[in-house]
């Protein structure tokens, strides 16, 4: 073969093999309503699906999201979503209540005064068939599950302190097995990872990150052997981090992405070598299977990845993304801005700081002083507020020189200053 023809042949190759890696790409409905975050979205099927967020409205769209219609405004934050077919499907929020719809989401009614003790809030949700549910909460803790065998028709609670100090998702793919991953008990173990094959009568501790202060935030499998997860570290580790199982989930490696700190919650893959990982303002897709990453430039918050088949998946941030299938429109990507504000000063210190933070919506706060190794020195909110301005003064007297992190984390995300004390 001369080289001329070599070349050709390379070439041919290479065209052949581009649009199965790049042909399908992400796009922003210019058309959805905004909203500081959307949490979560489902599908019952390609075309029927369901979005929810810190607006506390519920979207409803029958065309594949290229129009959505809003079925239901709350003064909730709606954190999670699942239905059990097109017709019951649940919806929890940052707060009591959990709603549950029979009829598609014409109607919803909040049924969290019917589980005892009433939930103060719920993370995740997962219907492993049309009668059994599972929810798990809170990131901000305590740490349970409920679960129901009739459809949400009478709910039972699992108290998960003994493992976990938060949960934050929740997937079972039977009604007897399943996997939920939060922040271990005690927080200085990291990220835990949780699994049951008995309908969460027993569960076994699969995978802790060994980080302090680490949540593991979301699980995800393409295709039911291999899953992968996303660790939502605070800003002293320095590098960005993914779990990942070949094995069903039974035994979990964690790989370092990049050396260099990046806020992370959402993972999802479309098969197992192509995927996402990000959060706040970036995010990262590999086709390799998470052996190399190149940023995106797409859009913020993501949360939640839905994939409904081989070719299209859902994202949820401070948008709805969609990627393949049927494309309408394409919004210029928004500019990135945290919903609350955070400053200290002075920066570098030496006898004491002021924090001045801004709460630009309701939220469950928790502002933590931390050093580099994770440890909480001191914790100045941990509470549901409502939007405001606070301030709060720190005496450094007792502190040697050393970096130091303040880390707002709060429903809508990580915000963070580092402090430099001489």
């Amino acid at each position: 073969m001369n080289a001329l023809i070599s070349i050709r042949l390379n070439i041919i190759a290479v065209l052949i093999l581009f649009p199965i890696i790049s042909s399908a790409q992400w796009y922003i409905n210019p058309d959805v309503p905004q909203a500081s975050r959307y949490d979560d979205i489902v599908f019952v099927d390609e075309n029927e699906g369901w979005a929810v967020g810190s607006s506390g409205n519920i979207l409803h769209t029958t065309d594949q999201g290229l129009t959505w219609e809003i079925q239901m405004v709350s003064n909730d934050y709606l954190r999670s979503v699942e239905f059990v077919d097109a017709n019951i499907g649940f919806c929890g929020a940052l707060g009591p209540a959990l709603y549950k719809t029979t009829d598609g989401g014409a109607n919803w009614e909040n049924i969290a005064s019917t589980i005892n003790p009433v939930p103060p809030g719920i993370c995740g949700l997962s219907a492993p068939d049309v009668n059994t549910v599972y929810g798990c909460g809170i990131w901000s803790s305590p740490a349970y599950i409920i679960k129901s065998t009739d459809t949400g028709d009478t709910w039972t609670h699992i108290d998960m302190s003994a493992y976990a100090t938060a949960l934050v998702d929740i997937e079972f793919s039977s009604p007897d097995t399943g996997f939920v991953v939060g922040t271990a008990n005690p927080a200085s173990d990291g990220g835990i990872i949780l699994h049951t094959t008995d309908g969460g009568a027993t569960w076994t501790t699969k995978f802790t990150t060994g980080v302090s202060l680490d949540y593991v935030w979301k699980i995800q499998s393409p295709d039911g052997l291999n899953f992968f997860a996303s660790v939502d570290a605070v800003p002293v580790t320095n590098n960005l981090r993914i779990l990942k199982s070949s094995d069903a989930g039974d035994t979990w490696v964690m790989d370092t992405i990049l050396n260099t700190y990046v806020y992370t919650q959402l993972v999802g893959f479309i098969d197992s070598d192509h995927g996402w990982l990000g959060a706040g303002s970036e995010l990262y897709e590999t086709i390799d299977g998470g052996i190399t990453w190149e940023q995106v430039i797409l859009g913020s918050s993501y949360n939640r990845f839905f994939r409904i088949n081989d070719n299209i998946a859902f994202m949820s941030g401070s948008e709805i993304y969609k990627y393949g299938g049927t494309q309408v429109g394409m919004e210029e990507v928004p500019a990135y801005d945290e919903v609350h504000e955070l400053s200290v000063s002075p920066n570098p210190a030496s006898d004491k700081i002021h924090i001045d933070l801004t709460l630009n919506s309701h939220t469950e706060a928790q502002l933590m002083l931390i050093d580099m190794n994770g440890k909480v020195l001191y914790t100045f909110l941990d509470e549901v507020r409502e939007p405001g301005s606070l301030t709060f003064d720190y005496s450094l007297a007792d502190l040697s020189a050393q970096s130091l992190v303040l880390v707002l984390r709060s429903n809508e995300g990580i915000v963070y200053q580092k402090l430099i004390v001489e």
